[in-house]
């Protein structure tokens, strides 16, 4: 079992041209021998490499099962016995990288409302009957 401490260096650089300002981040991320990012600090990670960490000692040392380590995480089994036999998650890093990062709206952020969604059938009523062709 391989321990590494992981320290994600966070800088916030501004930059104004022309009147508009744009916002960045700098993040420190590893790497593989390609240069492409690994663990997770790669773009599609969703589990950290602590609880990487954590399903494979619970695995290696408690002896316990893929389909229990799977429901205590809350992740597929297939992905659970790829982490833990080495298939994913694997690589080590060769050096550290800092990349820019863009603010950016989150992609699962939805606007907060105080009215619950409309149906189909309230939207036409309120909206009436919809014209096509031009005509009015």
């Amino acid at each position: 079992m391989l321990g590494f401490t992981l320290q994600i260096n966070i800088t916030l650089v501004t930059r104004t041209t022309v009147g508009v300002s744009t916002r960045s981040l700098r993040i420190v991320v590893a790497v593989n021998d390609r240069g492409r990012r690994i663990g997770e600090t790669h773009h599609n990670s969703q589990i950290s490499d602590e609880v990487v960490d954590q399903m494979r000692a619970r695995h290696e040392d408690d002896g316990i099962g893929y389909r229990k380590i799977a429901r205590e995480f809350n992740v597929a089994l297939t992905t659970v016995r790829k982490i833990c036999s080495y298939e994913r998650r694997a690589q080590t890093a060769e050096r550290w990288k800092t990349i820019k990062v863009r603010h950016a709206q989150p992609a699962h952020s939805v606007p907060v409302t105080s009215q619950p969604p409309r149906t189909r059938e309230q939207a036409t009523y309120e909206e009436g009957p919809r014209h096509f062709c031009g005509s009015q």
